[in-house]
């Protein structure tokens, strides 16, 4: 299992876009300003930035969400609770 994607939060996705690709030089694999989300390649995980609302500063900078590869969803979920300990 490993991560696949964080997105986090921020107020303005034309000031994120420029820290995280002009200032930080991770690759944009795309942004669409309608709902306001871009991503970007950040070596084997890709990091999503999404644009709050004006009623909703108080989520900068908070996660939006994680996610996880794993080779068998199924046999991951089936896995006895407690038993998912890294392997590595």
């Amino acid at each position: 299992m490993q991560i696949s994607y964080v997105n986090v939060f921020v107020g303005g996705l034309a000031r994120a876009t420029e820290l995280y690709r002009d200032k930080l030089g991770l690759r944009l694999e795309f942004c669409s300003k309608e709902p306001g989300h871009a991503s970007f390649s950040a070596g084997s995980v890709r990091l999503g930035v999404v644009s709050t609302g004006p009623d909703q500063a108080q989520l900068v900078g908070r996660h939006a969400g994680v996610g996880f590869d794993v080779a068998d969803l199924e046999a991951e979920h089936a896995r006895p609770r407690g038993s998912r300990r890294s392997r590595a």
